[in-house]
């Protein structure tokens, strides 16, 4: 009998890892775990949110402890229209993620661990240490992308103390009224009190670029714009979520990996989130709870396998709609695309956060008049799925 340092090996304290780990802790303390996270604390600089209809009753149940915010409503405005949607509306601050988990996973992470290969069975540190394990989990985001087969939901976001309070019942998910450039341009804002807000300048762009600085300036000037006095900043965030073109947009085709030959992926690395929004949390929390479910981890891999290809099969409408969005107009007016998204009614809307549109929701996707040219379209959808063959 192989002899194994741990029954399982979290390679990255991301979202998933970091999950998975606290409800291991929680329903099954006596699997050896170890994580190994590069940074010096859970889920680094991150805001995840999600909607209530994202999650069962019992997933809202079990991840209520790392809640930061939740609102019952939540707006959105563009140069046409303003709208508010009544859906319970929640975030998870990484500063949470990371409190909670720590206080029950101290003895089982090692932070400041680089590490400098994975495979199957075993990860290699790059001081040349090797630590084995039944399992091989592996969340380190993001892996190198195909050129040309996705593009970037970017943001830039500061937490900002005012003088007074800004007057915002609940978040503002799109405030698309603002200078539109590099694509489709909004500002998020989450308000964690009354004189407290999460603000981001966000964009869906061809390219992964961004200016932190002119980022940082237009987010002040957004705030004189609506007379909140700042009187400090607290925090910064950033980051660059792909958005799929094709089907197979990491560079090497998923399909053609064999998890029973590597070590498992999870999370963004994996492909598992929402590809128009960028959402990876519902999708998280899936993995979860299939996961932790299960009685024996050597069946994880053809868990994992089975699930995986699910989402990637429902990914495939949703890559469409970013054909369209991005490949059927002027960048500059991209805005329309969700203009029209946000007139759609609201059950909707809530299924396609949640990613799972039925054949009939689909359909009533396109019902209303579409937002660019029915030829643009279709010419987009013909120009990148030849390039798919």
């Amino acid at each position: 009998m192989h002899h194994f340092d741990y029954d399982i090996v979290f390679v990255g304290g991301g979202l998933v890892n970091g999950l998975l780990a606290w409800q291991l802790k929680r329903i099954k303390p006596w699997v050896r775990f170890l994580i190994l996270e590069r940074a010096i604390s859970f889920g680094g600089r991150s805001t995840w949110s999600f909607h209530e209809k994202d999650l069962t009753p019992e997933a809202l149940r079990w991840i209520t402890p790392l809640i930061s915010a939740s609102w019952p409503f939540y707006q959105v405005a563009f140069p046409e229209y303003e709208r508010q949607l009544e859906s319970r509306y929640y975030s998870i601050r990484s500063r949470k993620f990371h409190e909670v988990l720590h206080q029950e996973l101290a003895e089982n992470v090692r932070f400041n661990t680089d590490v400098l290969a994975v495979s199957e069975n075993q990860v290699v540190l790059k001081d040349g240490t090797i630590i084995s394990a039944k399992q091989i989990l592996d969340g380190r985001g993001k892996r190198e992308l195909e050129k040309g087969a996705c593009g970037f939901q970017k943001f830039f976001g500061l937490e900002v103390e005012l003088n007074h309070p800004h007057g915002l019942k609940a978040p503002i998910l799109m405030d698309a009224t603002v200078k539109q450039k590099d694509g489709y341009r909004f500002f998020y804002c989450l308000p964690w009190s009354e004189n407290r807000l999460l603000i981001e300048d966000t964009r869906y762009s061809e390219t992964p670029d961004l200016d932190s600085e002119e980022c940082r300036r237009e987010i002040l000037e957004y705030c004189a714009e609506k007379n909140w006095q700042v009187r400090e900043v607290f925090y910064e965030e950033t980051g660059c979520l792909p958005l799929p073109l094709k089907n197979q947009f990491w560079l090497g085709s998923r399909s053609s990996e064999s998890l029973r030959e590597t070590s498992l992926t999870v999370g963004m690395r994996a492909g598992l989130f929402h590809p128009t929004t960028g959402y990876s949390l519902p999708m998280a929390v899936q993995t979860v709870e299939l996961l932790i479910k299960s009685h024996d981890q050597e069946t994880w891999p053809q868990l994992l396998e089975r699930f995986s290809e699910g989402v990637y099969h429902r990914q495939k409408f949703f890559v469409l709609l970013n054909r369209v969005m991005f490949l059927a107009g002027r960048p500059e007016r991209r805005f329309q695309f969700l203009q029209h998204f946000y007139r759609l009614p609201g059950d909707l809307i809530d299924s396609f956060y949640a990613h799972r549109l039925s054949s009939f929701e689909k359909v009533r996707f396109f019902l209303r008049t579409p937002p660019v040219p029915i030829s643009a379209a279709f010419s987009a959808l013909r120009r990148e799925l030849a390039s798919d063959t």
